[in-house]
């Protein structure tokens, strides 16, 4: 039996910043993310709403600046608490739209030998694969995303996405 809960935009961003597949249900999220919390760490103080996030497992990389950005596409609000987490929850939002949108997109040209998503993290980058390999992130079981990005290259990345789904307004990431 399942049982509905409402959570607020904090927690949401949480579980989406620990999203690995697309078709990873939130609960999983969830029960991943508590699982690695040792009885050592803090534990959820239920009356004050505080929480202490688990640590990131040795593989992640540390998080540049946090903020709140948000983009609009064509009306729906797409949220993140990092560039790289806004643009990969864009990626998503579009591959579900349009299932073909991430083979478009694959063979797009970002500027300066750079591709947005690629099979392989070695392919995002023509001539440099071990800059690839540092700077990819999973996307979902086939594609991979290039996370080395200022604020001008996610809005510059979002026009580039614009295009190859043909939507009526601009992409711009907002913070």
């Amino acid at each position: 039996m399942y049982q509905q809960i409402d959570i607020d935009i904090d927690l949401y961003r949480l579980i989406e910043s620990n999203r690995q597949t697309f078709e990873e249900l939130p609960r999983d999220i969830i029960k991943r993310i508590l699982s690695t919390c040792s009885t050592s760490e803090k534990s959820p103080n239920v009356q004050g709403g505080d929480f202490t996030r688990p640590t990131n497992p040795p593989d992640r990389r540390t998080r540049r600046s946090r903020g709140t950005y948000i983009a609009d596409i064509d009306g729906d609000l797409i949220d993140g608490g990092t560039l790289r987490e806004i643009l990969k929850n864009i990626l998503i939002y579009l591959s579900k739209r349009d299932s073909y949108f991430l083979e478009r997109l694959s063979v797009q040209s970002s500027g300066r030998r750079r591709k947005i998503v690629a099979r392989e993290p070695s392919a995002l980058y023509a001539g440099d694969s071990e800059f690839g390999e540092k700077h990819a992130e999973r996307l979902d079981d086939m594609w991979w995303f290039d996370t080395n990005v200022s604020f001008e290259q996610a809005n510059h990345y979002c026009k580039i996405m614009a295009k190859c789904t043909k939507l009526a307004a601009p992409i711009t990431i907002t913070k």
